[in-house]
């Protein structure tokens, strides 16, 4: 099943079911790495978790990481590589990427932010680190200063 048709799936599933027990969250994805920060269903909650976490995190060194790991889990899954394969500076092509591939990590990053990515995001930012500070501005956060917590933009 497709990316898209499992989110069409979430928004046309009952409300009840969005909400996934903590106890059907795998401890790990199956390469071996921790799962992505995220590990919820519903896509609005998904995204104000993330964005919590991070304005809740210490700007710069603490909260960039945390940016970095939570993109390094997606990149993992989407490249079929462990996360101690990823070095975030790497072009994603030169981790295996493709224009699907990059499509398909930017309708993840849609769905798990809360903000409006073009499915060539990934080449316009072609790195992690790259990436990592435009979703981080998408989503009104300052990686390297405190961000006011006001809500996304």
């Amino acid at each position: 099943m497709s990316l898209n048709e499992k989110v069409k799936r979430m928004h046309d599933a009952p409300a009840h079911a969005l909400h996934a027990p903590v106890s059907d969250v795998p401890p790990q994805v199956s390469n071996g790495t921790p799962p992505p920060v995220l590990a919820v269903a519903d896509p609005a909650r998904a995204a104000d978790e993330l964005y919590r976490r991070l304005i809740s995190t210490q700007p710069g060194r603490p909260r960039r990481k945390l940016m970095t790991a939570f993109l390094v889990g997606q990149v993992a899954d989407i490249a079929g590589l462990a996360a101690t394969e990823i070095d975030e500076t790497r072009p994603f092509a030169e981790l295996g990427l493709t224009s699907k591939t990059i499509a398909e990590l930017a309708e993840r990053l849609r769905v798990a932010t809360g903000t409006e990515l073009s499915a060539t995001v990934g080449w316009r930012y072609p790195s992690i680190a790259a990436l990592g500070d435009h979703v981080a501005e998408l989503m009104g956060v300052q990686l390297d200063r405190a961000t006011e917590s006001v809500g996304q933009k």
